[in-house]
């Protein structure tokens, strides 16, 4: 039978769990789900800094028409694609774990676009 404990809290007899305990967790579930997000944008960060560092050098070899810089940027060029994915992973585990909604949604799609 469901219905209100002596708290005023609503009692799910199938489960015997409060809805004041669930409730009372929910700040340690978002601050672990933000600190999450957090890392996600700050390797999104450190990958979009890596990116254009070497977009920088690929334009510098070519002006200088080195194609030993050339190849080394090509080759550095999968450190990014692996970030890439393994950002991409992470992003889709959250959402899937978490379920976020509006701009934490948004931040999370950004991600995988």
């Amino acid at each position: 039978m469901d219905g209100p404990s002596a708290h005023g809290a609503k009692i799910n007899s199938n489960s015997g769990e409060s809805l004041i305990a669930m409730d009372a967790m929910q700040p340690q579930v978002r601050e672990g789900f933000d600190q999450t997000l957090h890392s996600l944008e700050d390797d999104i960060l450190r990958m979009g800094s890596l990116a254009g560092n070497l977009i920088h050098r690929a334009v510098g070899a070519i002006g200088q028409q080195d194609p030993a810089a050339a190849m080394k940027v090509i080759e550095e060029d999968s450190r990014v694609d692996s970030m890439h994915l393994a950002l991409e992973g992470r992003a889709i585990v959250l959402m899937a774990n978490r379920q976020p909604v509006a701009g934490d949604l948004r931040t999370l799609a950004s991600i995988l676009a």
